[in-house]
């Protein structure tokens, strides 16, 4: 810090003063740069868990008890699943095979059979930059339906959810980076008019 010589006023700080306050001040920046990039990184994955979490809720409640226009899974007589992975079940006991569930371009789809229009329930749309996406788990089906000797069904769902911030459109399947929010779901779904 700067002294006073006898008699010649105020001196300037030395070199080595500089150079420890030079070093003080640029660990403290550093410090404050990197709280501020972990806050940042928190701040992301919270949100993307969030909508993860959010997005799911709502899909499985529009799966089990339906919403306008789409009957629930849980008041179905019966449900498979296809070859090709897609689920299809009976809304009601004597409609027969009207209802199909399945995985498209990190969406999961409803719709009516055998012609109506595919619903988003779960996902954002392909070309978006971000947004949820959803795929089967890296190691089996995302649907099964297992059917008991009584008549009884019940589906089991496992869905692998992440949030991607950053898709490019051009690429044809969604791929969650390493930076990204993911989490797999496991739901089961009694169908509650499978044993009558």
């Amino acid at each position: 810090m700067g002294n006073w010589a006898e008699g010649k006023g105020p001196r300037g700080f030395s070199l080595i003063e500089v150079l420890v306050s030079s070093v003080v001040f640029l660990v403290i920046f550093m410090g404050l740069a990197t709280a501020l990039q972990s806050i940042l990184m928190v701040n992301h994955l919270a949100t993307g868990t969030n909508e993860c979490l959010d997005r799911f809720r709502l899909g499985m409640r529009v799966l089990k008890y339906g919403d306008a226009g789409l009957p629930g899974l849980a008041a179905a007589a019966s449900a498979s699943v296809l070859p090709d992975g897609h689920l299809v079940y009976d809304s009601h006991p004597t409609s027969g095979v009207d209802r199909e569930w399945y995985l498209d371009q990190g969406r999961l789809m409803a719709r009516a059979l055998p012609a109506g229009t595919p619903v988003a329930v779960i996902g954002d749309a392909p070309l978006a930059q971000s947004g949820v996406r959803v795929t089967a788990p890296q190691i089996g089906a995302w649907a099964t339906a297992a059917t008991s000797a009584s008549g009884s069904c019940l589906v089991r769902l496992s869905l692998r959810l992440f949030y991607d911030t950053n898709h490019h459109p051009a690429l044809a399947t969604h791929v969650c980076d390493g930076d990204e929010p993911e989490m797999t779901m496991h739901t089961s779904i009694f169908l509650r008019n499978s044993d009558r």
